[in-house]
Protein backbone atom coordinates (compact mmCIF):
# COMPACT_ATOMS: atom_id res chain seq x y z
CA UNK A 1 0.00 0.00 0.00
CA UNK A 2 1.05 3.60 -0.48
CA UNK A 3 1.64 5.87 2.48
CA UNK A 4 -1.04 8.41 3.26
CA UNK A 5 0.02 12.05 3.15
CA UNK A 6 -2.41 14.38 4.88
CA UNK A 7 -1.98 18.14 4.99
CA UNK A 8 -3.94 19.80 7.77
CA UNK A 9 -2.73 23.35 7.97
CA UNK A 10 -5.79 25.42 8.78
CA UNK A 11 -5.37 27.55 11.87
CA UNK A 12 -9.08 27.22 12.71
CA UNK A 13 -8.91 23.39 12.94
CA UNK A 14 -9.16 22.24 16.55
CA UNK A 15 -7.23 19.31 18.00
CA UNK A 16 -10.21 16.94 18.12
CA UNK A 17 -11.09 17.46 14.46
CA UNK A 18 -7.45 17.11 13.40
CA UNK A 19 -7.10 13.85 15.36
CA UNK A 20 -10.30 12.34 13.92
CA UNK A 21 -9.30 13.31 10.39
CA UNK A 22 -5.65 12.27 10.54
CA UNK A 23 -4.91 9.83 13.36
CA UNK A 24 -8.01 8.00 14.58
CA UNK A 25 -8.00 5.56 11.66
CA UNK A 26 -4.40 4.57 12.35
CA UNK A 27 -5.08 4.05 16.04
CA UNK A 28 -7.93 1.73 15.04
CA UNK A 29 -5.55 -0.21 12.79
CA UNK A 30 -3.12 -0.50 15.71
CA UNK A 31 -5.89 -1.97 17.87
CA UNK A 32 -6.58 -4.50 15.10
CA UNK A 33 -2.99 -5.75 15.13
CA UNK A 34 -1.24 -3.59 12.53
CA UNK A 35 1.87 -1.52 13.15
CA UNK A 36 1.15 2.16 12.57
CA UNK A 37 3.18 5.37 12.49
CA UNK A 38 1.95 8.96 12.60
CA UNK A 39 4.57 11.58 11.75
CA UNK A 40 4.46 15.36 11.99
CA UNK A 41 6.85 17.19 9.67
CA UNK A 42 7.19 20.78 8.51
CA UNK A 43 8.65 24.18 9.14
CA UNK A 44 10.05 25.30 12.44
CA UNK A 45 7.38 26.91 14.61
CA UNK A 46 4.49 25.69 12.44
CA UNK A 47 2.79 23.59 15.15
CA UNK A 48 4.23 20.07 14.95
CA UNK A 49 4.91 19.69 18.67
CA UNK A 50 1.60 21.34 19.56
CA UNK A 51 -0.22 18.90 17.28
CA UNK A 52 1.50 15.86 18.79
CA UNK A 53 1.83 16.83 22.45
CA UNK A 54 -0.69 19.68 22.70
CA UNK A 55 -1.07 21.77 25.81
CA UNK A 56 -0.70 19.52 28.84
CA UNK A 57 -2.44 22.07 31.08
CA UNK A 58 -5.65 22.51 29.05
CA UNK A 59 -7.67 19.34 28.45
CA UNK A 60 -9.38 20.49 25.25
CA UNK A 61 -5.99 21.31 23.71
CA UNK A 62 -4.42 17.89 24.37
CA UNK A 63 -2.51 16.49 21.41
CA UNK A 64 -2.56 13.37 19.26
CA UNK A 65 -0.54 11.40 21.81
CA UNK A 66 -2.98 11.93 24.69
CA UNK A 67 -5.96 11.29 22.42
CA UNK A 68 -4.43 8.06 21.08
CA UNK A 69 -3.79 6.93 24.65
CA UNK A 70 -7.43 7.69 25.51
CA UNK A 71 -8.70 5.72 22.49
CA UNK A 72 -6.55 2.70 23.33
CA UNK A 73 -7.53 2.69 27.01
CA UNK A 74 -11.20 3.06 26.11
CA UNK A 75 -10.88 -0.08 23.97
CA UNK A 76 -9.18 -1.84 26.90
CA UNK A 77 -12.06 -0.92 29.24
CA UNK A 78 -14.73 -1.87 26.70
CA UNK A 79 -13.30 -5.34 26.01
CA UNK A 80 -11.93 -6.88 29.22
CA UNK A 81 -12.28 -10.36 27.70
CA UNK A 82 -9.54 -9.47 25.18
CA UNK A 83 -6.93 -9.16 27.93
CA UNK A 84 -5.33 -6.10 26.32
CA UNK A 85 -1.87 -5.33 27.68
CA UNK A 86 -0.31 -1.93 26.90
CA UNK A 87 3.27 -0.70 27.25
CA UNK A 88 4.74 2.67 26.37
CA UNK A 89 8.16 4.19 25.65
CA UNK A 90 9.37 7.73 24.92
CA UNK A 91 12.61 8.38 23.05
CA UNK A 92 14.37 11.62 22.15
CA UNK A 93 17.10 12.11 19.53
CA UNK A 94 19.03 15.25 20.43
CA UNK A 95 22.17 16.13 18.46
CA UNK A 96 22.22 12.55 17.12
CA UNK A 97 22.28 11.08 20.64
CA UNK A 98 19.41 9.01 22.03
CA UNK A 99 17.80 9.74 25.40
CA UNK A 100 15.17 7.73 27.26
CA UNK A 101 12.69 10.33 28.52
CA UNK A 102 11.05 7.83 30.89
CA UNK A 103 14.35 7.10 32.63
CA UNK A 104 15.60 10.59 33.46
CA UNK A 105 17.26 11.02 30.04
CA UNK A 106 19.24 7.79 30.26
CA UNK A 107 21.75 7.46 27.43
CA UNK A 108 22.57 3.77 27.84
CA UNK A 109 20.79 2.93 24.58
CA UNK A 110 21.82 1.04 21.46
CA UNK A 111 20.07 0.47 18.13
CA UNK A 112 20.09 -3.20 17.13
CA UNK A 113 18.69 -4.90 14.05
CA UNK A 114 17.62 -8.54 14.04
CA UNK A 115 15.90 -10.22 11.09
CA UNK A 116 15.32 -6.84 9.50
CA UNK A 117 13.55 -5.42 12.58
CA UNK A 118 14.83 -2.37 14.44
CA UNK A 119 14.87 -2.32 18.23
CA UNK A 120 16.51 -0.13 20.90
CA UNK A 121 18.32 -2.03 23.59
CA UNK A 122 17.99 -0.39 27.01
CA UNK A 123 14.85 1.64 26.20
CA UNK A 124 12.29 1.41 29.02
CA UNK A 125 8.89 -0.01 28.14
CA UNK A 126 6.49 0.86 30.95
CA UNK A 127 3.33 -1.19 31.43
CA UNK A 128 0.30 1.05 31.90
CA UNK A 129 -3.18 0.01 33.04
CA UNK A 130 -5.19 3.24 32.87
CA UNK A 131 -5.33 6.44 30.84
CA UNK A 132 -4.41 8.54 33.87
CA UNK A 133 -1.31 6.43 34.53
CA UNK A 134 -0.17 6.65 30.89
CA UNK A 135 -0.73 10.41 30.76
CA UNK A 136 1.25 10.83 33.97
CA UNK A 137 4.22 8.99 32.49
CA UNK A 138 3.92 11.00 29.27
CA UNK A 139 3.92 14.30 31.17
CA UNK A 140 7.01 13.20 33.09
CA UNK A 141 8.71 12.48 29.79
CA UNK A 142 7.70 15.87 28.41
CA UNK A 143 9.55 17.57 31.27
CA UNK A 144 12.77 15.93 30.10
CA UNK A 145 12.58 17.17 26.49
CA UNK A 146 15.02 19.66 24.97
CA UNK A 147 13.48 23.05 24.17
CA UNK A 148 14.88 26.39 23.10
CA UNK A 149 13.71 29.91 22.28
CA UNK A 150 14.27 31.86 19.09
CA UNK A 151 12.61 34.47 16.89
CA UNK A 152 10.00 32.14 15.37
CA UNK A 153 9.07 30.07 18.40
CA UNK A 154 9.19 30.79 22.12
CA UNK A 155 9.25 27.04 22.90
CA UNK A 156 10.99 25.34 20.00
CA UNK A 157 11.64 21.61 20.12
CA UNK A 158 15.34 20.96 19.52
CA UNK A 159 15.06 17.23 18.88
CA UNK A 160 13.13 14.39 17.25
CA UNK A 161 10.87 12.39 19.56
CA UNK A 162 9.35 8.91 19.19
CA UNK A 163 6.43 8.07 21.48
CA UNK A 164 5.42 4.42 21.11
CA UNK A 165 2.54 2.33 22.41
CA UNK A 166 2.90 -1.48 22.37
CA UNK A 167 -0.13 -3.77 22.59
CA UNK A 168 -0.86 -7.45 23.09
CA UNK A 169 -4.44 -8.63 22.64
CA UNK A 170 -6.21 -12.00 22.56
CA UNK A 171 -8.36 -12.77 19.56
CA UNK A 172 -10.73 -15.75 19.81
CA UNK A 173 -10.58 -18.42 17.11
CA UNK A 174 -12.53 -21.17 18.88
CA UNK A 175 -14.09 -21.47 22.31
CA UNK A 176 -10.96 -23.01 23.79
CA UNK A 177 -8.21 -21.47 21.63
CA UNK A 178 -6.97 -17.91 21.08
CA UNK A 179 -4.44 -16.07 18.96
CA UNK A 180 -2.54 -13.15 20.40
CA UNK A 181 -2.07 -10.12 18.16
CA UNK A 182 0.76 -7.69 18.85
CA UNK A 183 1.31 -4.23 17.38
CA UNK A 184 2.98 -0.88 18.00
CA UNK A 185 1.79 2.66 17.38
CA UNK A 186 4.54 5.29 17.00
CA UNK A 187 3.88 9.02 17.06
CA UNK A 188 6.87 10.92 15.71
CA UNK A 189 7.53 14.62 16.20
CA UNK A 190 10.30 15.52 13.74
CA UNK A 191 12.16 18.73 14.48
CA UNK A 192 11.66 21.30 11.74
CA UNK A 193 14.40 22.27 9.32
CA UNK A 194 15.62 25.79 10.14
CA UNK A 195 16.96 28.73 8.17
CA UNK A 196 19.38 30.43 10.50
CA UNK A 197 18.81 33.92 9.12
CA UNK A 198 15.10 33.63 9.98
CA UNK A 199 15.49 32.16 13.46
CA UNK A 200 18.17 34.80 14.16
CA UNK A 201 20.25 32.61 16.48
CA UNK A 202 23.70 33.66 17.63
CA UNK A 203 26.67 32.68 15.53
CA UNK A 204 28.63 29.93 17.25
CA UNK A 205 25.95 29.46 19.94
CA UNK A 206 24.29 26.30 21.21
CA UNK A 207 21.10 26.77 19.18
CA UNK A 208 23.06 27.28 15.98
CA UNK A 209 24.79 23.93 16.56
CA UNK A 210 21.41 22.31 17.29
CA UNK A 211 19.94 23.74 14.09
CA UNK A 212 22.84 22.41 12.00
CA UNK A 213 22.42 18.94 13.53
CA UNK A 214 18.65 18.99 12.88
CA UNK A 215 19.10 20.07 9.26
CA UNK A 216 21.70 17.35 8.71
CA UNK A 217 19.37 14.73 10.21
CA UNK A 218 16.50 15.82 7.93
CA UNK A 219 18.88 15.68 4.96
CA UNK A 220 19.82 12.09 5.82
CA UNK A 221 16.13 11.20 6.04
CA UNK A 222 15.43 12.75 2.64
CA UNK A 223 18.36 10.82 1.14
CA UNK A 224 16.93 7.52 2.42
CA UNK A 225 13.45 8.41 1.15
CA UNK A 226 14.82 9.27 -2.30
CA UNK A 227 16.69 5.95 -2.47
CA UNK A 228 13.48 4.09 -1.59
CA UNK A 229 11.50 6.14 -4.09
CA UNK A 230 13.77 5.32 -7.07
CA UNK A 231 14.26 1.68 -5.99
CA UNK A 232 17.97 1.70 -5.23
CA UNK A 233 19.42 -1.59 -4.01
CA UNK A 234 21.14 0.13 -1.10
CA UNK A 235 19.15 2.54 1.06
CA UNK A 236 21.34 4.58 3.49
CA UNK A 237 19.06 4.38 6.54
CA UNK A 238 21.98 4.23 8.96
CA UNK A 239 23.32 7.68 8.12
CA UNK A 240 21.16 9.15 10.89
CA UNK A 241 19.38 7.92 14.00
CA UNK A 242 15.94 9.17 12.88
CA UNK A 243 16.17 7.55 9.44
CA UNK A 244 17.29 4.28 11.05
CA UNK A 245 14.30 4.19 13.42
CA UNK A 246 11.91 5.03 10.58
CA UNK A 247 13.13 2.20 8.36
CA UNK A 248 10.11 -0.02 9.02
CA UNK A 249 7.67 2.90 8.83
CA UNK A 250 8.89 3.99 5.40
CA UNK A 251 9.22 0.65 3.64
CA UNK A 252 8.29 -2.26 5.88
CA UNK A 253 5.49 -3.76 7.94
CA UNK A 254 3.66 -0.57 8.88
CA UNK A 255 0.76 1.71 8.00
CA UNK A 256 2.16 5.22 7.96
CA UNK A 257 0.68 8.71 7.81
CA UNK A 258 2.67 11.92 7.52
CA UNK A 259 1.15 15.26 8.40
CA UNK A 260 2.70 18.49 7.13
CA UNK A 261 2.54 21.64 9.26
CA UNK A 262 3.06 24.88 7.33
CA UNK A 263 3.32 28.62 7.77
CA UNK A 264 0.76 30.52 5.66
CA UNK A 265 2.73 33.78 5.39
CA UNK A 266 4.31 34.73 2.06
CA UNK A 267 7.75 35.21 3.61
CA UNK A 268 7.91 31.45 4.29
CA UNK A 269 7.08 30.47 0.71
CA UNK A 270 10.36 28.63 0.10
CA UNK A 271 10.06 26.55 3.28
CA UNK A 272 6.44 25.74 2.45
CA UNK A 273 7.37 24.48 -1.02
CA UNK A 274 10.24 22.38 0.37
CA UNK A 275 7.96 20.79 2.97
CA UNK A 276 5.37 19.93 0.32
CA UNK A 277 8.05 18.44 -1.91
CA UNK A 278 9.14 16.28 1.01
CA UNK A 279 5.55 15.11 1.46
CA UNK A 280 5.28 14.33 -2.24
CA UNK A 281 8.36 12.09 -2.04
CA UNK A 282 6.99 10.25 0.97
CA UNK A 283 3.49 9.87 -0.45
CA UNK A 284 4.52 7.38 -3.12
CA UNK A 285 6.58 5.10 -0.92
CA UNK A 286 5.17 1.60 -0.51
CA UNK A 287 4.81 -0.26 2.77
CA UNK A 288 3.77 -3.86 3.32
CA UNK A 289 1.64 -4.07 6.47
CA UNK A 290 0.24 -7.32 7.80
CA UNK A 291 -1.52 -8.37 10.96
CA UNK A 292 0.98 -9.41 13.62
CA UNK A 293 0.10 -12.64 15.43
CA UNK A 294 1.93 -14.36 18.26
CA UNK A 295 1.08 -17.80 19.61
CA UNK A 296 1.14 -18.32 23.35
CA UNK A 297 3.11 -21.30 24.63
CA UNK A 298 0.09 -23.48 25.42
CA UNK A 299 -1.55 -22.97 22.04
CA UNK A 300 1.74 -23.42 20.18
CA UNK A 301 2.42 -26.70 22.02
CA UNK A 302 -1.11 -27.92 21.36
CA UNK A 303 -0.86 -27.18 17.64
CA UNK A 304 2.58 -28.79 17.49
CA UNK A 305 1.24 -32.06 18.93
CA UNK A 306 -1.82 -31.94 16.68
CA UNK A 307 0.35 -31.46 13.59
CA UNK A 308 2.67 -34.26 14.65
CA UNK A 309 -0.27 -36.58 15.32
CA UNK A 310 -1.82 -35.74 11.96
CA UNK A 311 1.48 -36.37 10.19
CA UNK A 312 1.97 -39.66 12.10
CA UNK A 313 -1.50 -41.01 11.28
CA UNK A 314 -1.09 -40.01 7.62
CA UNK A 315 2.21 -41.91 7.42
CA UNK A 316 0.67 -44.92 9.15
CA UNK A 317 -2.23 -45.00 6.69
CA UNK A 318 0.18 -44.75 3.78
CA UNK A 319 2.36 -47.56 5.16
CA UNK A 320 -0.65 -49.79 5.87
CA UNK A 321 -2.05 -49.18 2.37
CA UNK A 322 1.30 -50.02 0.76
CA UNK A 323 1.68 -53.20 2.82
CA UNK A 324 -1.85 -54.31 2.00
CA UNK A 325 -1.36 -53.72 -1.72
CA UNK A 326 1.92 -55.67 -1.58
CA UNK A 327 0.24 -58.62 0.10
CA UNK A 328 -2.58 -58.66 -2.42
CA UNK A 329 -0.12 -58.54 -5.30
CA UNK A 330 1.97 -61.34 -3.75
CA UNK A 331 -1.09 -63.51 -3.19
CA UNK A 332 -2.19 -63.05 -6.74
CA UNK A 333 1.23 -64.14 -8.00
CA UNK A 334 1.13 -67.28 -5.84
CA UNK A 335 -2.33 -68.21 -7.05
CA UNK A 336 -1.38 -67.63 -10.63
Amino acid sequence: MFLSSVMCGFQTTNQQRAFEHCAKEYTDEFLNGYNATIMAFGQVGAGKTYTMAGDTKIHVHRGFIQRAIGQVMEEKRAHPEAGIVVYMSYLEIYEERMYDLLQQRSTDLMIIEENGLIDIRGLAKIRVETEAQAIKWFNEGEKQRSYGQHLLNQQSSRSHTFFTLYMERRVGRFHTEHDTIVAKLTLVDLAGAERLKKTNVERGGRMRKEACTINKSISYLETAIYALRVGQNYVPFRQGKASTLLKESLGGNCKTMIMICLWLEDCFYDETVNSLRFAQKVKFLKTYPFRNKKLDCATATKRFHINNYTSFTTNCKSSTRSSFEGCVAGSAWLIF
